[in-house]
Formats: structure tokens, C-alpha cells, sequence
């Protein structure tokens, strides 16, 4: 019987944890060098559409895999953010980004969202 708890693959926990972590760092890691373009006077405005459209999958694909709330906060921040890039378009004069920037938005939400679900990251 004991022979059994020496044959368990415990790898599988470490990966999980793992693939999970690294999305998000390459998203974030996206939106401060776009921070850090826009502090320069560099356009980053392109950055910071992807990055933020990178995290908002990111969020949205780990409270479906786990259903936390620290999940559910970030989502509902990334879906306020989403509702200020709409408001801007339409109410705002183009401030912050104008029709093309939420086009650029919205694609690369679903293009990362799309590849996460693929490629089953939780």
C-alpha cells in the first residue's frame, strides 16, 4: 500500500502553479514599459492597448479556472478599464484612445483569451 504515495507524480502541481504565473508577469511586465514609454514622451499607447488587453484574458481566463475573488477583483478592474476606453470613444472626444485603439483593444482581448483557452493555461 505503500508503494502507492511513491508512485504519485507531484510535478503536475508545481506546472500548474507555474503556467499560471507567467502569462500574467508578461502582461504586466507589457503595461510598465508602457508606463514607462508614456513618462519618456515615447508613443506607448500601443503598449499599453496590448498589455492591458493581455491582463484582462489573464484575469478573465484565471477566475474561470479558479473562481477566487482576488480574480473576480482584478477582472471587474480590467472591465472598468475596458468601460473607460469605450467611454473615451464615444463620450470623451477620443481621451484616452480613439476608435482604432479600442478596435486594437478588443482584438488582442480575444486573440489572448482564445490562445489561453487553447493552450489550457490555469
Amino acid at each position: 500500500m505503500e508503494e502507492l504515495y511513491i508512485d504519485e507524480d507531484l510535478d503536475g502541481i508545481k506546472t500548474a502553479k507555474r503556467s499560471t504565473l507567467f502569462p500574467v508577469i508578461v502582461a504586466y511586465g507589457i503595461i510598465v514599459h508602457a508606463i514607462v514609454f508614456k513618462f519618456l514622451g515615447w508613443p506607448g499607447s500601443i503598449l499599453m492597448l496590448i498589455g492591458s488587453g493581455f491582463a484582462f484574458a489573464c484575469a478573465v481566463n484565471n477566475y474561470l479556472n479558479e473562481q477566487k475573488l482576488s480574480s473576480l477583483l482584478l477582472s471587474i478592474f480590467w472591465l472598468s478599464w475596458t468601460a473607460y476606453i469605450v467611454y473615451g470613444v464615444f463620450y470623451n472626444g477620443g481621451q484616452p484612445f480613439n476608435q482604432n485603439g479600442m478596435v486594437i483593444y478588443g482584438c488582442s482581448i480575444l486573440i489572448y483569451f482564445v490562445g489561453l483557452r487553447i493552450f489550457r493555461v490555469q
